[in-house]
């Protein structure tokens, strides 16, 4: 089954700019670490002015599996010290996994 890792975490406004940098190269070098992997940095839209919550994502071609234990573990414990300069509080982790569209077609939506 294919996982994708979204870990998100927040910031101040004053130090979006550097941490913005910081997780990029982080992302780049386990990009280039790791073949397939592809990794977005995404900042809230809809924030409010004290605080920036910022988005990782990575993901791993079908092919590959997705993202593994190991890397999920490097992903995580590397990036918490890539980006600890930059946080206010905890970086979370939500894993997610690719719902097969067979699974889909054949079971039939519950009745309301």
């Amino acid at each position: 089954m294919r996982h994708e890792l979204f870990l998100y975490w927040r910031t101040s406004p004053a130090d979006l700019p550097a941490a913005k940098v910081a997780m990029q190269a982080f992302q780049q070098s386990q990009s280039l670490a790791e073949s397939g992997l592809h990794a977005r940095l995404l900042v809230r839209a809809d924030e409010a002015a004290d605080h920036v919550t910022l988005m990782e994502t990575y993901t791993m071609p079908a092919t590959a599996g997705g993202v593994g234990d190991t890397l999920r573990q490097r992903i995580v414990e590397v990036g918490n010290a890539a980006s600890a300069p930059w946080r206010a509080g905890a970086r979370h982790l939500e894993v997610f996994s690719e719902i097969d569209p067979a699974e889909c077609t054949t079971r039939s939506a519950p009745a309301r």
